[in-house]
């Protein structure tokens, strides 16, 4: 979580390359990035799989979805309730 993957104090060339990484996924619109997941869909008896290249890939609504799919298991959707 966060709006950069890069400490201050890496190498410039490190630095940069971070920078960019971030400004073209979710890190840097969001403040954060799947780095990978998987989920058991109880309906289908099968892991759904993300890994970090496809995270890297994902718009916000994307993310969004995403995340929402990590708290379905194609049975329940769980939720936090704002009592």
């Amino acid at each position: 979580m966060g709006l950069t993957t890069a400490a201050p104090d890496r190498l410039p060339h490190k630095l940069s390359r971070c920078r960019d990484k971030d400004n073209i996924t979710t890190t840097g619109s969001l403040g954060a990035r799947i780095c990978g997941m998987r989920v058991y869909k109880v309906d289908n008896g099968k892991f759904q799989l993300m890994d970090k290249h496809r995270g890297k890939e994902l718009n916000p609504q994307g993310f969004c979805e995403a995340l929402q799919s990590f708290f379905d298991n194609g049975r329940l959707v769980y939720f936090a309730s704002r009592e």
